[in-house]
């Protein structure tokens, strides 16, 4: 994610995350055999939900900000 959050905007680093993500989670979905095996309420899964995106937005904000390299040897 350090190269694609220092070239694309922040959303757009997060949609690729995403995008390559999805097929994974579909074919989990799909051996474990149904939608039935996600279960949760609205009430919890809604607020870490929110609590999921502020940290990812965070942290990736921070990463696009750092340098690659600090020192010289860092970067050989």
């Amino acid at each position: 994610m350090k190269i694609p959050s220092g070239h694309y905007p922040i959303h757009q680093a997060l949609a690729l995350r995403a995008l390559t993500a999805l097929p994974i989670a579909v074919l989990l979905i799909y051996l474990s055999g149904s939608l039935k095996a996600i279960k949760g309420s609205t009430r919890t899964v809604l607020p870490r939900s929110m609590l999921t995106v502020i940290c990812n937005l965070t942290y990736y904000l921070a990463l696009a900000a750092l340098p690659r390299c600090v020192t010289r040897k860092a970067c050989a």
